[in-house]
């Protein structure tokens, strides 16, 4: 009985021990997110700030566009965030996206290419941030129509995500989704349809049936199952 209560007792040890241990790097990883949003809020204003005509950042003599705001921004990551590669990548991979949404894909690979290389050289190659920066890569391909370079680069991600993050996590769901949806695309359907399927339960169970993520991934998989002609 004594064994028998050791035993107990050390089980309970390992799995509070645990549990303790879970609870403070989901503590952690919360308090860094809410520190990178207040300064990519900070980062985001402060950019924003050359329309004002107040500001000694402002334009002059010269008609403000989405291009010279972004161009600013780019120039300023290096300087303003150089004490920071979490959001100094965070920051490149949505400027990058938005020159992609643009039609400006030779400034949004380059800055893509540049948060891949400094996340992977802040974080390693296997980490969260870098399968990130590998997701937007793979949107950006697939926005150029690129759809083999973009599945390969969301194979990456994928990988990196089930490896770091596990198989039921939301943010290996979205990578599933959308490589389901660029092999769509490719005319990869049994496979796109697995995928599809794998990242509709994920999302079901962690985000709740009436999400909108949810309804992305019905409304693709309805698509692929469509093209199979199983109406």
């Amino acid at each position: 009985m004594a064994a028998a209560l050791a035993l107990l007792l050390v089980g309970f040890s390992v799995v509070t021990a645990t549990q303790a241990r879970r609870l403070a790097d989901e503590r952690d990883r919360a308090e860094t997110e809410a520190r990178k949003s207040e300064e990519v809020a900070t980062f985001l204003g402060n950019l924003f700030d050359v329309s004002n005509p107040l500001s000694p950042q402002a334009v002059r003599g010269d008609t403000l566009t989405a291009r010279t705001i972004l161009a600013r921004g780019a120039d300023r990551i290096e300087t303003d965030l150089a004490d920071d590669p979490a959001v100094q990548v965070e920051m490149m991979e949505r400027i990058g996206l938005v020159y992609t949404n643009l039609g400006l894909y030779d400034e949004a690979e380059a800055l893509l290419d540049t948060a891949l290389t400094r996340s992977q050289g802040a974080f390693g190659d296997e980490s969260p941030e870098a399968s990130q920066i590998l997701l937007s890569l793979g949107q950006h391909w697939h926005e150029r129509g690129e759809y083999e370079q973009s599945a390969a680069l969301y194979r990456q991600s994928l990988d990196i995500r089930q490896l770091a993050l596990g198989g039921d996590h939301e943010s290996t769901a979205e990578t599933q989704h959308y490589l389901g949806v660029t092999l769509k695309d490719l005319g990869e359907l049994d496979e796109s349809e697995a995928l599809l399927r794998d990242a509709l339960v994920t999302r079901r169970a962690v985000l709740g049936d009436t999400s909108l993520q949810v309804a992305y991934t019905l409304n693709s998989l309805g698509n692929v199952l469509r093209l199979q002609e199983r109406l």
